[in-house]
């Protein structure tokens, strides 16, 4: 089970790389992504459905680590679709609609405390309640569970995965509400004159350099803002790096390689000064 579960996750992982590089926006990737998800996820049923757990540690296994690694993705990218196609256009609104999605996150932490401090203490002593089909349904604890497919899920590895997902949530809502404050959101480049310079690579990976060369302060010695940096940059290469927040949000959270591009500009420069005799 634990090699199917790590195969099958790390194939899901490899092909939403994928879908990040194909993307046009990023609405475009969260739906994309939220459809690779859906469809590993009906592989892992498959599977499960078909599969006798060895005994009660491997089942508790399953639906505490395995499963909720599917699901909080499926989770977290339809949080991330719903919340950027809701975007209002003005600042002020901007600022409500962060903090009105904060509280959100907030109320459902604290509706379900008992299960947040029990993930976060990482108590077992109820995961052979929590986390097994056959005891998911507590006594005197009423939790709606018609719409689960209880051969498949238990309520309790469905609340931890929405924890799970609403944790990733909130830290993308936060550093986007942070751009807002300080007024690091979008701004269109005006095309600038006698340059024709073109960034022909991903823009992903301009994003990746801009974040690195203003976190070392490589520019006005750190004494311009993010935004202001993304601003020039687009002008200087006439590309619309869109919601740039997103794409660092998307780096931070990244599970494998966080600075890919960076490890290939030095992979390249030594190649380069290896192989080539400068003139």
């Amino acid at each position: 089970m634990k090699q199917y579960c790590d195969t099958l996750h790390n194939k899901m992982l490899n092909e939403l790389n994928v879908v990040q590089s194909k993307s046009e926006n990023e609405l475009q990737r969260y739906c994309w992504s939220y459809n690779v998800i859906e469809e590993n996820l009906k592989d892992l049923k498959s599977f499960i459905l078909h599969y006798d757990f060895n005994d009660i540690e491997e089942e508790i296994s399953f639906f505490k680590v395995y499963k909720p690694q599917f699901q909080r993705e499926l989770m977290y990218y339809q949080g991330l679709y719903f919340f950027e196609a809701n975007m209002p256009i003005a600042k002020e609104g901007m600022l409500h609609y962060h903090m009105h999605t904060l509280y959100t996150y907030a109320n459902f932490f604290e509706h379900h405390r008992a299960l947040y401090n029990y993930y976060k203490m990482n108590y077992t002593e109820n995961d052979h309640i929590y986390f097994t089909r056959s005891l998911s349904l507590i006594p005197n604890h009423p939790e709606y569970s018609l719409d689960l497919d209880l051969r498949f899920s238990t309520v309790f590895s469905y609340k931890l995965a929405m924890i799970q997902a609403y944790e990733l949530l909130r830290d993308h809502v936060t550093l986007s509400l942070n751009m807002v404050e300080n007024g690091e959101y979008f701004i269109r480049p005006n095309k600038m004159e006698n340059i024709n310079l073109k960034w022909s690579d991903k823009k992903s990976a301009l994003i990746e350099l801009l974040l690195a060369v203003h976190s070392n302060k490589s520019i006005n010695n750190g004494h311009i803002s993010f935004a202001k940096l993304v601003e020039n940059f687009e002008k200087l290469f006439e590309v619309d790096l869109g919601n740039v927040y997103r794409s660092v949000q998307s780096m931070r959270i990244r599970k494998k390689d966080r600075t890919p591009y960076l490890h290939s500009l030095i992979k390249s420069l030594e190649n380069y000064m290896d192989e080539v005799d400068i003139q």
